[in-house]
């Protein structure tokens, strides 16, 4: 009994040892297994890795191929902007250059207006000179056909000169003294007067009785009347325009020497009235000293503006000393601010003695 219990119990114990050794060979297989799961896992996860670490390197590759190839774009647009850079340096250059020569040219012709400026006035100084002698033209040859006309009457005037003149007193000292010269001129006689005295001149055609006979009496001193009262000093050498005209009469017995004395003036419009009814009308008096060839202002009278046509004015002289004069007026009009316009006349008396 006892060897038989012994025997089951080493059946027993070969049992428990056959157990515990299957047990620990299926341990060491479960950690095997483990050991090549988690090997395979690690294998798998590297290879993950390792695969993700292909992508970024072909990512970065890319990336450093695009990186270079923008690069190089880079470097050949830098290239092109060196390029423009030195072309437009070289245009830079070329403007300053061209500016430099502008400014040149700029004050070349700055200098050049200028002097047109100047010439310009030049030329417009010249062109009223101009313009004034071809109004005395106009004078002159209004005065040409004066002479014309005077001509027709030269027979009659002769035939007076050749009248005797021994039975006329010329005795005692001249009131004036005029020469006259003649000339021999394409088949005709032409010469002149002058006034010793005043160096005045008068020129003539065929010998001009009226012109002689008008110069003379202009330079002679005034004739008293049969009663010994002294002609008035009037105006008889007259320049008008368009019917303007001053004039002006001076009783002789008013006028003493150093004193004043009253003119009596007159200024006609004609035809100008309505042009001159918004001007101020400025009337002169003068006295020609032909003692010591002084002009001596008598009276400056600034009239306003009127629509009148004829003004008459008795105005106040100054006083004049001893002397032989011949009396001036003139007339001319101005705008409201004092500028001068052309309407203008002038008057000239004959010779006057203050004695």
């Amino acid at each position: 009994m006892n060897k038989k219990n012994n025997s089951n119990k080493k059946d027993n114990g070969r049992s428990e040892a056959s157990n515990t050794a299957g047990a620990d060979a299926n341990e060491d297989d479960a950690v095997r297994k483990l050991a090549e799961m988690e090997k395979d896992k690690r294998i798998a996860r590297l290879e993950d890795e390792n695969n993700e670490l292909k992508n970024k390197i072909s990512e970065k590759e890319k990336s450093f191929k695009e990186l270079q190839r923008m690069k190089n774009a880079l470097a050949e647009e830098k290239k092109e902007l060196a390029e423009k850079k030195s072309a437009l340096e070289e245009r830079v250059k070329h403007l300053e250059k061209t500016i430099v020569d502008r400014d040149q040219s700029i004050k070349d012709l700055l200098v050049e207006r200028d002097s047109l400026r100047k010439e310009v006035q030049t030329v417009a100084a010249d062109y009223e000179k101009i313009q004034k002698d071809m109004d005395k033209l106009q004078t002159y040859k209004s005065e040409v056909e004066t002479l014309r006309q005077e001509m027709a009457n030269l027979g009659d005037e002769l035939e007076k000169y050749k009248a005797p003149v021994d039975d006329i007193d010329i005795s005692g000292t001249p009131s004036a003294i005029f020469r006259i010269d003649i000339y021999k001129r394409q088949g005709e006689y032409n010469g002149r007067i002058i006034h010793t005295l005043t160096k005045d001149k008068k020129a003539f055609r065929d010998i001009d009785g009226n012109l002689l006979k008008t110069f003379i009496k202009a330079h002679l001193p005034g004739i008293e009347d049969q009663n010994g009262a002294s002609k008035d000093v009037q105006a008889d050498e007259k320049q008008e325009l368009n019917g303007l005209a001053v004039d002006f009469s001076i009783n002789k017995s008013d006028i003493a020497a150093n004193k004043p004395f009253t003119v009596h003036l007159t200024v006609n419009k004609g035809s100008l009235a309505d042009d001159l009814k918004k001007l101020n009308c400025v009337v002169e008096l003068f006295a020609r000293s032909l003692t010591s060839g002084k002009t001596i202002m008598l009276i400056n009278r600034q009239v306003p503006p009127t629509a009148q046509q004829v003004l008459h004015l008795d105005l106040k002289a100054n006083p004049l000393s001893l002397g032989m004069y011949r009396f001036e007026g003139a007339v001319f009009f101005q705008s409201k601010e004092g500028k001068p316009t052309k309407y203008m006349a002038m008057s000239k008396s004959e010779l006057f003695a203050i004695e």
